[in-house]
C-alpha cells in the first residue's frame, strides 16, 4: 500500500533510529504494519530488530569489557546506519580502548558533526575497575 500513514511512521522510526531508540522504532513500525499491512514494513521491522539486538550486545559487551564483542556489534551498526555520528564515536572509543588508535583517529576524521575534534590521549585501563577514557581536543 505505502500510504501516507506508512511513510510518516517510517520517517518517525528513522528519526528514532538516529536517536538510538531502536525499541521504540520497532514498536512504531509494528504499529504501522498492523494498520497498513504494507509488506515493505516487515523488512524494516526485521532490520530495526537486528539493530536493537546489536546495540544491546554492544552495550553489554562494553559493560563486561568484552571489547571484541562490542567492536563487532558497533561495526555492524556503523555499516548499517552510516549517517549516525554517535555510533561512529562509540566505535572510536572501542577502537581506542583496544589500542587501535590509528583506526580510531581515521574514523574520528570522518565524523561530520565533530570534524574539528582530534584524539590526543587514551588512558590505560586501571585495575581492577577497568576505567579508561579518551581525551579529544578541539582544533
Amino acid at each position: 500500500m505505502n500510504s501516507s500513514f506508512t511513510k510518516a511512521y517510517k520517517k518517525k522510526a528513522s528519526a528514532l533510529c538516529q536517536l538510538l531508540n531502536f525499541s521504540e522504532a520497532v514498536n512504531t513500525l509494528k504499529l504501522a504494519y498492523n494498520f497498513d499491512k504494507d509488506p515493505s514494513l516487515k523488512k524494516d521491522i526485521e532490520d530495526m530488530e537486528s539493530y536493537e539486538s546489536n546495540y544491546n550486545r554492544y552495550k553489554h559487551g562494553s559493560e563486561r569489557h568484552d571489547l571484541d564483542e562490542a567492536l563487532s556489534c558497533i561495526t555492524y551498526l556503523v555499516n548499517k546506519i552510516p549517517q549516525n555520528d554517535v555510533l561512529k564515536l562509540y566505535k572510536v572509543e572501542i577502537l581506542a580502548l583496544k589500542g587501535m588508535t590509528d583506526e580510531a583517529s581515521a574514523l574520528l576524521k570522518s565524523v561530520s558533526s565533530t570534524g574539528s575534534l582530534s584524539l590526543i590521549h587514551i588512558s590505560e585501563p586501571t585495575r581492577p575497575l577497568y576505567i579508561s577514557y579518551a581525551v579529544f581536543c578541539l582544533k
